[in-house]
């Protein structure tokens, strides 16, 4: 058998034995296995940890009584407000329905342009003392006499200024154009 070649399958134990060599080479040393394993250990506890608190979410089939409860309070806040009685033993104060003011008719208008024309001669502090002693209503009358813009709501002490203001410009500028100083 001397000049006979060996077949591929043939066993060869030395590279057996190599390969058992790089295999026992590279397993882990005890402090390796320690370490791998007390990472394991912690992902394990993770893993735990996530689980239980993906199972605490509540899901839509959990939510069903939360909304009827919700409902029922929407219904009950509903009837508090047309119900004040209800309304005050849940702490619902009745909202005030105010009536818009009227607009202002034009014989109101008439009426504050004769005081506007009254206010012409007078001075500027007998002018502001007789705007302090109108109301509301009329302070608007005139304010609209004059052309000037006011909101229902502007302050009776703003509003009464730009009347002044207005009525003493007017006169300045008359002046002004008549040539008297």
């Amino acid at each position: 058998m001397v000049g006979r070649k060996r077949s591929t399958s043939f066993f060869d134990a030395q590279k057996l034995v190599r390969s058992l060599g790089d295999v026992l080479d590279s397993l882990p040393s005890e402090e390796d296995r320690q370490q791998i394993i007390s990472n394991l250990e912690h992902l394990i506890i993770f893993l735990s940890d996530l689980k239980s608190r993906l199972e605490a979410i509540p899901t839509q089939a959990d939510s069903t009584l939360a909304r009827v409860a919700l409902d029922r309070l929407k219904a009950l806040f509903e009837d508090a407000k047309a119900n004040p009685a209800l309304g005050a033993t849940v702490g619902i104060r009745p909202v005030e329905r105010h009536q818009k003011a009227s607009s202002i008719t034009t014989d109101e208008i008439e009426r504050a342009r004769s005081t506007v024309a009254r206010f012409d001669a007078l001075p500027i502090g007998q002018i502001r003392d007789a705007l302090e002693k109108m109301n509301a209503r009329e302070l608007q009358s005139v304010a609209a006499a004059l052309g000037i813009r006011a909101s229902q709501r502007a302050a009776r002490e703003a509003l009464s200024h730009q009347i002044a203001t207005r009525i003493t410009n007017t006169r300045g500028y008359r002046s002004l154009r008549d040539g008297e100083s």
